[in-house]
């Protein structure tokens, strides 16, 4: 998802890189580990991008994984005033969330 949504200029730069790079070591030329900095960089924009992968995420979850999240929002619920409550639920949210990412990734987001 950062790929795809957020961090498409760095990917494009990584992959074609990447790919002058293996056309290049085939001539006898440069190897793919000449694209160090197009990595970090794509490394750095996930990183920078995960509270909007997540805010994504959680969007896409409210509407189109109703279940999961009503599981979640129950699981808090009933450890309400418990300390970490939402660390005892870390399995529904989990299960939320990954709905989220199939739902993004079966529509080509």
């Amino acid at each position: 998802l950062p790929i795809r949504r957020f961090c498409r200029e760095a990917a494009s730069d990584l992959h074609r890189c990447t790919s002058s790079s293996q056309l290049a070591a085939n001539g006898g030329g440069s190897s793919a580990s000449d694209c160090a900095a197009e990595h970090h960089r794509l490394e750095a924009c996930a990183e920078a991008k995960m509270p909007d992968v997540i805010r994504a995420l959680m969007d896409v979850a409210s509407v189109r994984c109703q279940t999961e999240v009503r599981e979640f929002q129950r699981c808090v619920r009933e450890h309400e005033g418990a300390p970490h409550a939402e660390e005892k639920c870390e399995a529904q949210d989990t299960r939320a969330l990954e709905c989220a990412a199939r739902v993004i990734l079966a529509e080509g987001k």
